[in-house]
C-alpha cells in the first residue's frame, strides 16, 4: 500500500513542478510582450510628435521665403540686378 502511495505523491509532485513551470514560463512570456508593445508604442509616439512638427515647419519656411522675395529687391540698387547692363 505504501508503494502506490509514493508512486502517486512522485505523479503530484512532477505534475506541480512542471505546471509551475509552464506558468513561470507563460507569464515571463506575456511580461516580455507588453515590453515590446510599450517599446513599440514609444516609436509611435516620437514619430507623431514629428509628423505633427511638419506643418509648423513648412509654414516657417514660407514664411522665410515670403521676406526674403520682399527684402531681395530693395536691398539690391538697378545697377545690380542682372539683366540691367546700364
Amino acid at each position: 500500500m505504501k508503494i502506490p502511495l509514493t508512486v502517486l505523491g512522485v505523479l503530484a509532485l512532477v505534475s506541480l513542478i512542471v505546471g509551475g513551470a509552464y506558468v513561470s514560463s507563460r507569464n515571463q512570456m506575456v511580461r516580455k510582450n507588453e515590453a515590446v508593445k510599450q517599446a513599440w508604442s514609444q516609436v509611435d509616439v516620437g514619430l507623431q510628435r514629428r509628423a505633427d512638427l511638419i506643418p509648423n515647419l513648412v509654414a516657417t519656411v514660407k514664411g522665410y521665403a515670403q521676406a526674403a522675395a520682399g527684402v531681395a529687391p530693395t536691398r539690391l540698387g538697378p545697377s545690380t540686378r542682372r539683366g540691367n547692363e546700364s
